[in-house]
């Protein structure tokens, strides 16, 4: 048997709390040590806490998990006009904008910004790192630049910057910090080529991508594989903790809908990890959203779309409305979900590649072997999601047309096949979940059932499906698919 000392310093998440979701409400308890429940106002433990270690921060997932809050009545699908609250202006240039460049000056309306540097690039735009001048005693910005065509390009962009406004005026503490602020907008004509340039000041969040994270982590050769255990346990978890309560606050008015590792940062700072959400690009009104005012209005990264976004892919949103559990799930849940498999894939991606016959003192063989097999599941899942998408997206960037590609989709039943992946993989999550139960502390796995049963509420494979009319799903469900602007 493998013999390897514990390392030090320990890293030890916190508390964390299990909803209990019935049809009227939200009930909120925290799970404490030896299994029983408290109902004390939640409250952030220091680590060091000797009556929470090795259980994650106290959470409160987004209400969706409980059902839907509905609007009294029907709301306009859209602002017709800038909101008055906007900082905003419209100008105009026959020689087009300035091309923004590292030391140069640029005001975005009234606000003077130097460049600093070029944060990130995506489809339709870049953003820049800026310090507000001559005041650099000020927070940095993250000053987006999106190129528009069209008015509706254009509307859409103003309307980022408008919830960023109205989250910082409407939400509470709990996305503080964790979502950028509205500094400015300006809208810029460029008459020499018929477009327009949007130009979003908003508060620069600390860290880098969490996909670039997973993507570029290597555990260190040699290292304590249960320190890696209780590691990625904690990075999932913290990503939890703090995002889960964030999402609760801005969706009482705002959906971001891209809620995916690119669009979530994490800053390290020794072993304190913090997280942000960036680019609402694709956000929408939530009022509105859950009233079903989008119904032909389907973005993001569709690796990380519940099943209920791919029904709507192939057969349109109006077919959601013979499915009440999938409608639910796909006018309340898209970003809880996004956070959810965001948060099952940094737990195994950050966790290192476990061999068949691995064996750790004081680690339980029968937990090893359900987290190897949930780890192939999980990969399994994910390169058939990028299989489906990868169309998609290809097709959105050549500005083609879907309908071929949904009929195919439909034919062989693409939703379902993503029902059943999330079934054969939520059976996996609570297998791996037994198997850690009552774990020692010093095996790395303590954390591992609080953690599984919070994903186990967020990542769910909706109802049984029954036969739709293709012929009717096909007539009127046009769709504008919005692919995400991962730049920032």
């Amino acid at each position: 048997m493998m013999r390897s000392a514990l390392p030090a310093p320990w890293p030890q998440p916190l508390a964390v709390v299990t909803v209990l979701a019935n049809p009227k409400a939200t009930r909120i308890v925290r799970t404490v040590p030896g299994g029983a429940y408290s109902s004390k106002p939640l409250q952030a433990l220091p680590c060091s806490s000797p009556q929470v270690q090795h259980q994650f921060q106290a959470f409160q997932p987004v209400r969706c998990l409980a059902g839907p809050v509905m609007p009294s009545s029907l709301p306009v699908f859209r602002e017709a006009s800038e909101p008055e609250t906007m900082r905003s202006q419209v100008t105009g240039s026959a020689s087009g904008p300035t091309k923004l460049a590292p030391g140069l000056l640029v005001k975005v309306n009234e606000l003077s910004l130097e460049i600093n540097e070029l944060l990130g690039k995506g489809s339709f735009g870049t953003v820049w790192l800026a310090t507000p001048a001559p005041i650099s005693s000020m927070p940095r910005i993250a000053l987006k630049e999106l190129v528009c065509t069209t008015q509706d390009e254009v509307e859409r962009a103003i309307l980022e910057g408008h919830y960023l406004r109205k989250m910082s005026a409407d939400t509470s503490k709990a996305a503080a910090g964790r979502v950028p602020e509205l500094w400015a907008i300006e809208v810029e004509r460029n008459e020499a080529e018929q477009s327009w340039l949007v130009r979003t000041a908003m508060t620069r969040l600390p860290g880098q991508a969490l996909e670039r994270k997973l993507t570029d982590t290597c555990p260190p050769e040699g290292q304590d594989i249960r320190r890696c255990f209780a590691e990625a346990c904690c990075y999932a978890g913290q990503l939890l903790a703090q995002l889960a309560p964030a999402l609760e606050a801005i969706s009482e008015c705002v959906y971001h809908r891209d809620v995916t590792t690119r669009n979530i940062l994490v800053a390290e700072e020794g072993l304190s990890l913090t997280f942000g959400l960036v680019d609402f690009g694709l956000a929408v009104d939530a009022a509105q959203w859950r009233s079903g005012a989008y119904t032909s209005d389907l973005g993001g990264d569709g690796r990380y779309w519940p099943v209920s976004a791919w029904f709507a892919f192939e057969h349109g949103a109006k077919a959601l409305d013979r499915h009440p559990a999938l409608q639910q799930e796909y006018r309340t849940c898209i970003d809880v979900y996004g956070l959810g498999m965001s948060a099952l894939r940094c737990l195994l991606e950050l966790l290192p590649a476990l061999p068949e016959d691995l064996q750790l003192e004081a680690m339980p063989s029968h937990a090893l072997k359900k987290l190897k097999a949930l780890q192939d599941i999980w990969a399994e899942h994910w390169a058939d999601m990028r299989r489906f998408w990868q169309p998609v997206y290809e097709i959105f960037l050549a500005g083609g047309c879907f309908d071929l590609l949904r009929e195919e989709y439909r034919e062989v039943g693409v939703h379902q096949k993503v029902s059943e992946n999330l079934a054969v993989l939520r059976v996996a999550v609570r297998e791996a979940r037994q198997a850690c139960q009552n774990a020692a502390p010093e095996s790395g796995l303590a954390g591992m059932p609080a953690l599984f049963d919070a994903l186990l509420l967020m990542i769910q494979p909706a109802e049984p499906l029954f036969e739709v009319d293709d012929q009717s799903a096909a007539r009127g469900s046009s769709f504008h698919l919005h692919s995400p602007v991962t730049c920032y």
